[in-house]
């Protein structure tokens, strides 16, 4: 394409943003690589294309990270113009913008300093893990995901409690501090080291290595020492085909969460009155006195209907407040019992919305229900000896056309 060329390191020149070639990109590493700490870059602007999602952008260099082996895409801004993803199309790194920037002009590139971070905690945090399990139980990570949470799929299973102990060994070696090598071995060096990976590779090999924890070939990146990576939370884990997927987080992401499970978790306490360490133990206890005072609440409730229905005959109707659909159930089935061929119960919700549940021995209510909801602005249907819904009317109106239609 014309209007702009593009020399790479090895001195070789191409054309075309999404023609440019880096046939021995893995020959040297790029720039996020050898310096990902970086957070700005001046350079030049080499190719600039409209596209859907808005203008690809190709610089010179970039400190910005493109989306790859489970790792999002940098965002951030050049020359104030928003980043909203860098990808990597036929071997360039390309930053997808919002708005277009003029080839040959000289910019400033700063990524999103704060979510690159969390990604390289996220992604350390993920290597410590996915190490321990392949040390202690075999299992290979063939899946890995960093979204609101790090998913990482195995193919083995683990229990709970071993997963908890993988959990305090990866965090027993944050707390020690040691480096995270990324480096890229001689053929005769890679051709003698062990060292996990999803695929074969060729050539040259990009290696994380964690001292104690993991070796792994890996495009990412990462944090220097472990002790940056903060802490490591293992969320929640379950089968997953034929092994079993766990939910992680790390790093600042993990603090916020456990900050804000904590702030729930007092004001839990607080409405429990039971320490924060205590939650668990006081919920079962009003758990506990929930069912006692349900059954409870239905013996009195049986007995409020049975007295209901010894003061009439015929149609039995009751009008209350609160009453689940169980509960309304119960009381028709009651009426009934009691010798009522048909009971109309209503329970009024909000919004001017009142439930009903209609229960007959002699009457076919399937037939009837369709009128009923024209006429109340209501939902719902049943069969010939009980039907259920809403009406979106007002209660004395709603028990005034039921009448008509049963008596």
């Amino acid at each position: 394409s014309p209007g702009y060329c593009l020399q790479d390191l090895a001195g070789e020149v191409y054309y075309g943003i999404l023609d440019i070639r880096s046939q021995n990109m893995e020959e040297f590493e790029e720039r996020f690589y050898r310096k990902p700490y970086e957070t700005e870059y001046t350079g030049q602007v080499m190719a600039c294309e409209k596209r859907k999602e808005g203008y690809g952008i190709v610089l010179d260099d970039t400190v910005f990270y493109p989306e790859g082996g489970g790792q999002p895409g940098d965002t951030g801004t050049i020359d104030g113009v928003r980043v909203l993803d860098t990808v990597r199309e036929n071997g360039v790194i390309v930053h997808v913008c919002e708005k277009p920037l003029a080839v040959g002009s000289t910019v400033k590139a700063v990524i999103d300093w704060d979510r690159r971070l969390r990604h390289m905690q996220e992604h350390s945090g993920e290597h410590i893990v996915s190490g321990l399990v392949h040390q202690l139980y075999g299992y290979d990570n063939v899946g890995f995901h960093m979204g609101e949470t790090v998913q990482i799929d195995f193919d083995g299973v683990t229990s709970e409690e071993e997963m908890y102990e993988i959990e305090k060994k990866a965090n027993a070696l944050i707390y020690q501090n040691v480096p995270v090598r990324t480096w890229i071995p001689d053929a005769d060096v890679l051709a003698s080291l062990s060292y996990r990976s999803k695929k074969e590779l060729k050539g040259k090999v990009r290696i994380v290595t964690i001292p104690g924890a993991d070796q792994c070939a890996c495009c990412g990146t990462h944090v220097s020492h472990t002790g940056e990576i903060g802490m490591i939370r293992i969320l929640s884990l379950v089968k997953h085909k034929n092994g079993m997927r766990v939910n992680m987080l790390a790093g600042e992401d993990c603090y916020d969460f456990t900050s804000e499970v904590l702030r729930e978790n007092s004001q839990i306490s607080h409405l429990l009155s039971a320490p924060v360490t205590k939650t668990y133990e006081a919920v079962e206890r009003c758990e506990k006195e929930k069912a006692e005072a349900l059954v409870k609440s239905n013996c009195w409730m049986e007995k409020y209907v049975r007295a209901l229905c010894e003061q009439g005959e015929g149609l039995f109707v009751l009008k209350e407040e609160g009453m689940d659909r169980l509960a309304m159930r119960k009381a028709a089935g009651i009426a009934l019992e009691q010798g009522r061929h048909t009971a109309v119960i209503l329970n009024q919700e909000k919004d001017n919305k009142v439930s009903y549940l209609v229960m007959s021995d002699e009457k076919k209510l399937g037939s009837m229900v369709k009128g009923w909801n024209e006429a109340l602005q209501g939902r719902g249907g049943g069969k010939d000896d009980m039907v259920q819904g809403s009406f979106q009317a007002e209660m004395d109106e709603i028990e005034k056309v039921l009448r008509e239609a049963l008596q």
